[in-house]
């Protein structure tokens, strides 16, 4: 098989609606459109990556298309996920069993006062949790072949080589709707992989 060292960029998904957050993030259309993250279904509130790698993860791809993780305090490790290449190729995706993730994010905000009030401006704290839930995690990512034989690349941003420019995306399965029988892919976090080369 092959060995990848995985960086993972966490947002996670709101445990909210994000467009009923009292102070959060002040979003306009015409910037929202032109954010590549928002592009690829990233929530708004969870549309900016951090900038150092929330988690870092090994992993081993086998032949009979099994993805093991290394043990750590996000990959349990106690399941194996799945691989697969796309018809073409070109692009890979793999799931991996995970054991949760949640960042809350604070903001402060005051409160005008209506006209007709004696009291003074209150100011109010607001918190908004983003959270990974424990279970699997999908990774689709773009795949190539780098510059020495038998080395592969993967997750690499379109039109940078930089090693370390996140372009694979996480996501999460959802259920949706009254009886939760919709699913949904929502993008939770990107991640950039490197080939270990013995």
């Amino acid at each position: 098989g092959t060995k990848w060292k995985l960086s993972l960029y966490l947002t996670g998904i709101p445990m909210f609606d994000p467009s009923n957050s009292l102070f959060g993030a002040k979003t306009n259309i015409s910037t929202r459109r032109d954010s590549s993250l928002a592009k690829d279904g990233f929530a708004i509130g969870a549309d900016v990556l951090p900038e150092e790698a929330s988690v870092e993860v090994e992993m081993t791809l086998l032949e009979n298309n099994c993805c093991v993780m290394e043990e750590g305090a996000f990959t349990p490790g106690n399941i194996n996920g799945e691989w697969k290449l796309s018809e073409d190729e070109r692009s890979i995706r793999f799931s991996m069993d995970v054991s949760g993730y949640e960042r809350t994010v604070t903001t402060m905000g005051t409160i005008q006062n209506v006209a007709w009030s004696d009291r003074d401006e209150a100011a109010r704290r607001s918190s908004a949790t983003y959270a990974i839930e424990p279970g699997l995690v999908y990774a689709d990512a773009r795949v190539g072949y780098g510059s020495k034989p038998g080395v592969f690349v993967m997750a690499q941003m379109e039109g940078n080589t930089a090693s370390g420019a996140p372009g694979g995306l996480l996501q999460v399965e959802r259920s949706m709707g009254v009886f939760g029988v919709r699913t949904s892919m929502l993008a939770c976090g990107k991640f950039s992989a490197e080939m270990i080369v013995d």
